[in-house]
């Protein structure tokens, strides 16, 4: 099945190669990092391996860069697409290398890791004994075990559909069919099987679950007027789990430049998202779009996550895509705290006070 993903991909393979620094193979290096810290994974360039980890002390505002590399002396491999922190590790999904690792949070140290996989792209964990791993150049959904990092089986989604981000919510499993679909697949967490499913727009890149369990999904629209499968405006979709009912539909303006994150404050009550080149929050309860962005500072940002603790905006910039990116904080009333250099591309932020016990 040819993905939209292949066009970004063989565009990407032409960037030069770019170093993030660090101990390229040396020996590796003692790391006690925050137990609250906030690890960016750079992606860096497509089939360079210069993909990276870097970590944020909130309090102290200490960055440290190539972290995963610097601690273990080897790379961490071919584009970093995303992580998860569950308890005291950090799981780091690297997509074209075809591995998850998963690292103690503090030290940095491999834990264990998931080989042979397609492509991964985003993990759910929803107990200490069973997660997830979404693939895009395939039907089949991994299953593993946390602790082990020992495969335990798959989960075939219908209609040769492939998954990207997922959530979990009580004993069922939320799936998006990105790439070339429009649907949201629900998968029951006790059997694996798949048990319901939901039509969104065009596209959904971007799921999560507010409050009172509402399902809020975020499709772009087929991203580009040539792509095969349709192009549409953008859509931000509330979904009723329990009846599989849509109970809101906000569209944007076709043609704006459109970025897939979307994210929750701490509360689960307040959604920002990223369109036009600015960052807009609205409350779950919002009958219509906001008019007035939150952030506008004239960058494409390129990722954004929420810290659940103090509700503190982080968003990254990828620049050229090609030298080192940054990221930025700001508070919950839109102040910018801090500024800091990371690696190539950082795509994913996630944070150590959001761990699942």
């Amino acid at each position: 099945m040819k993905k939209f993903w292949t066009f970004l991909a063989l565009a990407a393979g032409v960037l030069a190669l770019s170093s993030c620094g660090g101990n390229l193979g040396g020996d590796p290096e003692d790391f006690s990092l925050s137990t609250d810290a906030v690890y960016i994974t750079n992606e860096g360039n497509w089939s360079s391996a210069n993909a990276s980890l870097s970590s944020y002390d909130p309090v102290t505002k200490v960055v440290d860069n190539n972290v995963f590399r610097r601690s273990n002396s080897v790379p961490l491999g071919d584009v970093a697409q995303s992580s998860a922190v569950y308890g005291d590790d950090l799981y780091i999904v690297v997509n074209n290398s075809g591995v998850v690792f998963r690292v103690d949070r503090q030290s940095m140290k491999i834990q264990g890791k998931i080989e042979g996989l397609t492509s991964p792209r985003f993990i759910a964990l929803a107990s200490d004994n069973k997660g997830y791993i979404s693939e895009m150049y395939t039907n089949q959904i991994t299953i593993f075990n946390p602790a082990s990092c020992e495969i335990i089986g798959s989960v075939t989604l219908p209609e040769d559909a492939c998954s990207e981000q997922m959530v979990v919510i009580g004993d069922k499993l939320y799936v998006a069919w990105w790439s070339y679909g429009k649907k949201v697949y629900e998968i029951d967490t006790k059997t694996d099987k798949v048990v319901g499913e939901v039509e969104v727009g065009l596209q959904p890149c971007s799921i999560v679950a507010d409050n009172a369990g509402k399902l809020w999904v975020l499709s772009d629209g087929g991203g580009y007027p040539q792509n095969p499968a349709g192009y549409e405006a953008p859509r931000l979709m509330r979904i009723n789990p329990v009846t599989k009912a849509v109970e809101r539909t906000f569209t944007f303006t076709e043609g704006d430049y459109f970025s897939s994150r979307l994210a929750l404050n701490g509360a689960a009550d307040t959604l920002y998202y990223t369109v036009g080149g600015k960052v807009w929050r609205m409350a779950v309860g919002d009958t219509s779009l906001p008019t007035t962005p939150f952030i506008d500072e004239g960058v494409y940002y390129y990722s954004m996550a929420v810290d659940p603790v103090s509700s503190d905006l982080y968003v990254g910039d990828a620049g050229d895509y090609v030298n080192s990116g940054s990221v930025s904080r700001y508070s919950s009333s839109g102040e910018l705290i801090d500024s800091f250099s990371v690696g190539i591309s950082p795509g994913s932020i996630v944070f150590g006070t959001s761990k699942v016990e």
